[in-house]
């Protein structure tokens, strides 16, 4: 028995030495394939970027040409802005969202370009670097105008004077000004780096919407309705469609050639995942601790579809900055291997892919709303994931009467209900819809005539006008006031107005960032 035993025990030994020693050859294995694999995918995503996007041919942004009526008020702003000493900082790293939201007034009133110092790890949660300082230079802008600046640099530039502004766009709640150590007053304690600030400087981060849509009815940004309703949206100025490039047929030549002839196009317009309940049906899973039910991040439906359309039809996916720079355009490549992975980095805004499209289909976001500009008689389909939130506030969002309504997660796994739903769009008579359409769009982008900088340049200046111990410029103020209407008669007070969550079942199933 003892003999027995004895053998036994060297027999398990035996196997426990060999299987440790299989385990570090596999972990050395994994190890050494891991990079391998690591460096082939950044080659991957460096060929699909080449391959799929194409270079960007941006005109002037920075200081481009415009007509007499405007350079006229431009020389009149710019003249006011150094008799108050109002100097901007405009913060360039919040995502895809300041080419199209805070960079478009830069023609009116120069500033310089603020790119942090430091690390994304000194961050708060939640925000993101986006690295948006590399393609400044294609766009016009000069090397001059970039300012790397520490956290301390921005509190001591905004504590110079209540006409020292830093410009955002982009983030949620206080982020923005929070990655600069600052604090609302009510937020500061006795050790929190903006407790020595003598004077409240939080207010003087002065927050620009990226884009005003329905994030507040799905679980998304609410702030964006405050902050959408102080200032007019950039994103159709004339200035922009005049210079955004320097060749139209450039900036598509890639896409153009991409395209099947005979085929009919979709464009996808996706938002980013927020919360497992949030409409985004093509954003990656999230890992760790914070996971969704299988099948709902991405949707199995809507891939499966998306998959099967792209051997019957040209299929165009505009994924949301936030995923394409936390997962890459080659995750997107892979998932969906026929379509064509839009990146925003490449200069085509969701108008001009509109333009191109057949159909369309949109998740909540400010890229469906503004692609549907380009697409009032168009069919859309818009896919949400809570219908007790729809019924309740159908009259306030992209409802029936303006685009096929479809909720994935009640589709049972089944591709061919969401294929149905893009049959049916594309069969229907839209022409009712536009003005449906054209009144929610008037609602959420406010009025649009192209001259929406000039506006929020006006804004900005009485807004600086009102602070400080010199004289009030009322005169020169009346002059830019006059010098505006040569050109625009929209009153400044005409800003986008999305309709508040007030109503009692609203609040009760809103669930806010």
């Amino acid at each position: 028995a003892k003999k027995v035993a004895a053998e036994a025990l060297t027999k398990a030994y035996d196997v426990s030495k060999n299987q440790a020693l299989e385990e570090a050859k596999t972990s050395a294995y994994h190890s050494a394939k891991g990079k391998e694999i690591e460096e082939e995918e950044e080659e991957e995503e460096e060929n699909f970027l080449a391959a799929r996007s194409g270079r960007f041919s941006a005109g002037n942004w920075r200081d481009g040409e415009v007509d007499a009526p405007q350079a006229a008020f431009i020389r009149a702003a710019q003249s006011l802005a150094s008799k108050l000493g109002l100097q901007v900082w405009y913060d360039v790293c919040s995502h895809g969202y300041v080419w199209d939201h805070l960079l478009t007034l830069f023609h009116v009133l120069p500033g310089r370009l603020l790119v942090p110092s430091f690390g994304e790890a000194a961050w708060p949660p939640g925000v993101s670097s986006g690295s948006q300082h590399e393609g400044l230079l294609t766009r016009g802008f000069r090397e001059a105008d970039v300012l790397l600046a520490s956290d301390a640099d921005v509190r001591d530039f905004l504590a110079l004077g209540p006409r020292h502004l830093v410009l955002a766009t982009g983030g949620v709640r206080d982020w923005l000004a929070e990655k600069w150590g600052l604090r609302r007053p009510e937020q500061r304690t006795s050790t929190s780096r903006s407790a020595a600030t003598t004077r409240d400087v939080f207010s003087q981060v002065v927050a620009l919407s990226h884009g005003a849509d329905e994030d507040h009815f799905w679980g998304g940004d609410s702030s964006k309705v405050e902050r959408g309703a102080r200032f007019p949206t950039l994103q159709f100025t004339r200035y922009m469609q005049r210079h955004r490039h320097k060749s139209a047929a450039l900036s598509s030549s890639k896409l153009l050639s991409w395209l099947r002839p005979g085929l009919p196009t979709l464009l996808y317009l996706a938002t980013s995942l927020d919360h497992c309940s949030s409409p985004a049906f093509l954003s990656p899973a999230p890992t760790g601790t914070w996971r969704c039910e299988p099948g709902k991040a991405p949707s199995r439906v809507v891939m499966r579809g998306l998959r099967h359309l792209c051997s019957k039809a040209n299929v165009i996916v505009r994924p949301h900055p936030q995923d394409l720079e936390e997962h890459g355009l080659s995750y997107f490549g892979r998932a969906l291997p026929g379509a064509f992975i839009d990146d925003y980095r490449a200069g085509r805004t969701p108008g001009e892919l509109a333009e191109l499209a057949d159909v369309l289909v949109g998740e909540p976001s400010a890229a469906t709303a503004a692609a549907l500009r380009s697409a009032l008689g168009k069919p859309l389909v818009y896919l949400l994931r809570d219908e007790r939130m729809y019924s309740c506030v159908r009259a306030h969002v992209l409802n029936d009467d303006m685009a096929e309504v479809f909720f994935p997660d009640a589709a049972n796994s089944s591709a061919a209900l969401f294929l149905r739903v893009l049959e049916r769009a594309r069969a229907r008579d839209w022409r009712s819809a536009r003005a449906a359409r054209s009144r929610y769009l008037r609602r959420y982008h406010g009025r649009v005539d192209g001259f929406e900088e000039y506006r929020l340049a006006l804004r900005l200046l009485e807004l600086g006008a009102g602070q400080g111990d010199s004289d009030f410029p009322a005169a020169e103020l009346r002059e830019l006031r006059r010098l505006l209407r040569n050109f625009s008669h929209v009153p400044l007070w005409d800003t986008p107005r999305p309709p508040p969550c007030n109503s009692s079942c609203c609040k009760e199933l809103a669930t806010w960032m």
